[in-house]
Order: structure tokens, then sequence, then C-alpha cells
């Protein structure tokens, strides 16, 4: 399955995305649409929350030379 590129719009990833499902999984025109739309969503809200631990990260603990409070951090980041 593609995933949108970094520096690629909506539009285009939906256009890209459409025309692989349709050729790559031999889906119709509106299922693969909805799967790409899908996807774009999924992404953008994956990178929404990456981008909103990194803030909370740099606001609280940019500075905390305490190695514990660091390991606590990561590994509640990554049991989420």
């Amino acid at each position: 399955m593609p995933s949108p590129k970094q520096d690629e719009t909506r539009q285009e990833f939906l256009n890209r995305c459409t025309e692989y499902i349709i050729e790559k999984e031999d889906k119709d025109a509106d299922v693969a649409y909805a799967m790409c739309v899908s996807i774009w969503d999924k992404e953008k809200e994956n990178n929404t929350a990456k981008f909103s631990i990194k803030r909370l990260y740099n606001k609280y603990m940019k500075g905390v030379n305490n190695d514990w409070a660091n390991r606590s951090i990561i590994c509640s980041i990554s049991i989420s």
C-alpha cells in the first residue's frame, strides 16, 4: 500500500494511491479512493500524535539530565 510522501499534497496522494490500488489490487475506483482517504487520515493522525508527544517532551523534559526521567518518558511513549 502506498503511503503519503512528506511533500505530497492530499490530492496528489489520493490520485497516486487510487491509481496504484486500482492497478495492483484490482479494486473498483470508489473502493480504492476510500482506502486511500483512510490511509491519508491515519497517517496525518499519526503525525499529529508524534508532533504532540514531541512538543510535550520539549516543554517538560527539555534540559532534564535525569536519565531515569528520560527513560520513563520513552517507555511511556513506546507503550501507548
